[in-house]
């Protein structure tokens, strides 16, 4: 369970007013679609404390593309230091 209410998280995550978040929510806004369906009060209210969602942090460790850059970033460090 969040520590902030719904409204006073996307107020924060927006820099806007509570009353904002209320109307974007009945307009439809697309960002706070996308926001509502795929994330959590407790992820977001993570995200506004530490600048990291885990869970997105855990999958960008996980993916192929991901492995392939730290590859190359370690390759381009072994090749400077030759």
């Amino acid at each position: 369970m969040s520590k902030h209410k719904k409204e006073e998280i996307y107020a924060r995550l927006f820099n806007f007013s509570r009353p904002t978040y209320f109307k974007w929510k009945r307009e439809g806004v697309p960002a706070m679609q996308l926001l509502l369906k795929y994330f959590t009060d407790e992820e977001l209210d993570c995200f506004l404390a530490t600048g990291v969602i885990p869970r997105m942090e855990t999958r960008a460790a996980e993916s192929e593309e991901f492995k392939l850059f730290r590859e190359f970033v370690e390759w381009k460090k072994w090749k400077a230091e030759q």
